[in-house]
């Protein structure tokens, strides 16, 4: 099979730029920068169609700061090979300053809390009085106490260690859509005896199993990411002590939830 060679160069927050013709029957070569891709018509011809449209890919970016050294690195990589986050990392508040002046600005500054929470909630302060950005905490602590305290001094978030990786990924998406995340055991907690405490997305995503829709079908009437509607239906699940999206449906019409 002949293989057509189309040369792109890659612009800050857009799409490949690809330049050229092509017969239909060829196999394609796009380079990106340096790195050769090679793709099937049919997927080629989709791309160029979505590059005509100049539509604009934004990476969201991402500031770590503090922590564990190991989790904070692990995490980091996790973050830039799963999710295509641009995820910028360093080893406390004062260091996250000076790489905010010089990267900035983020779209989600993380705070690994390493010690008391007094630390953590104090450059939970610092970041948003100085960048006005969004902040959330990633800490050891799973308390309800510990979480109410990240969210009332205004966190974007509080992330639990124990979250699974691909849950962790999800919270993030959550959060940079604007939404404020927090662990299910915090909402339960301080809810009154025999209540069921939805945020409003999950609202959004339990009319959605209600209507029989699937979870691809839900992000896209949200417009949201479908690993971020798996992660509301697996929260969901809990909070009405479901065992699967079609028994959460059937209880939050028992309930009236929706």
């Amino acid at each position: 099979m002949p293989v057509v060679s189309i040369f792109g160069k890659l612009k800050s927050n857009s799409p490949v730029c690809l330049k050229g013709a092509t017969n239909p029957r060829h196999a394609i070569i796009v380079w990106l920068g340096q790195v050769p891709v090679v793709l099937t018509p049919l997927v080629y011809s989709r791309l160029l169609r979505f590059c005509s449209m100049n539509t604009e890919i934004e990476v969201s970016k991402i500031l770590f700061a503090g922590g564990h050294d190991l989790v904070r690195e692990a995490l980091t990589d996790y973050l830039r090979r799963q999710s295509g986050f641009e995820v910028l990392q360093t080893k406390n508040v004062e260091a996250a300053s000076e790489l905010y002046d010089k990267e900035g600005p983020f779209d989600l500054v993380l705070l690994g809390c390493l010690g008391t929470d007094n630390k953590a909630l104090d450059g939970l302060s610092q970041m948003r009085s100085q960048y006005g950005c969004s902040v959330a905490i990633l800490s050891t602590k799973t308390t309800s106490e510990a979480a109410q305290r990240a969210l009332d001094a205004g966190a974007s978030g509080f992330l639990p260690k124990s979250l699974k990786p691909e849950d962790m990924v999800a919270a993030m998406r959550i959060m940079l859509s604007g939404e404020v995340f927090s662990p299910d055991a915090y909402l339960t907690e301080n809810a009154p005896a025999g209540a069921v405490q939805l945020t409003p997305r999950e609202r959004d995503v339990l009319q959605g199993l209600v209507a029989g829709k699937l979870n691809k079908e839900i992000a896209r009437d949200l417009d949201i990411q479908e690993v971020t509607v798996k992660l509301h239906v697996k929260t969901l699940s809990r909070k009405l002590s479901a065992k699967n999206r079609t028994h959460a449906a059937m209880l939050a019409r028992d309930m009236g939830l929706v």
